[in-house]
């Protein structure tokens, strides 16, 4: 029984972190300048080259007209990429999201997963 679920555990791990990504989020690489960006590109950069609780504002993103972001820590994906996470704070609400960086050394903002005011 134990090895039956380990040898699940295992394959549902494996195709986790194999799976498919998708991208809708603008992608900035390393040598670009934030200043050229869209919103949630220079807000993808903002937190994967910010230090933990570093905050800045930023205007017309996909989270809305004015939003508060401070960076959070790094950490690892299943998929082996560097990832930060950071807070977004938009009239009251908080929100948690994630910049993750690209193989060609881009930060692009990971797809949310909750709904807006899920959690």
């Amino acid at each position: 029984m134990k090895f039956f679920l380990y040898i699940t555990l295992s394959v549902v791990l494996c195709c986790t972190a194999c799976a498919p990504r998708q991208s809708n989020r603008d992608v900035q690489t390393s040598d670009q300048n934030p200043a050229a960006l869209s919103p949630d590109g220079a807000m993808a950069h903002f937190i994967g080259t910010g230090l933990e609780g570093d905050t800045s504002t930023f205007a017309n993103t996909h989270l809305g007209s004015t939003v508060t972001v401070t960076v959070g820590h790094s950490y690892v994906s299943a998929l082996g990429q560097l990832c930060k996470r950071a807070y977004s704070h938009d009239g009251g609400m908080r929100r948690s999201l994630a910049a993750c960086k690209e193989e060609e050394g881009a930060w692009t903002l990971a797809p949310d997963i909750f709904e807006y005011g899920a959690f």
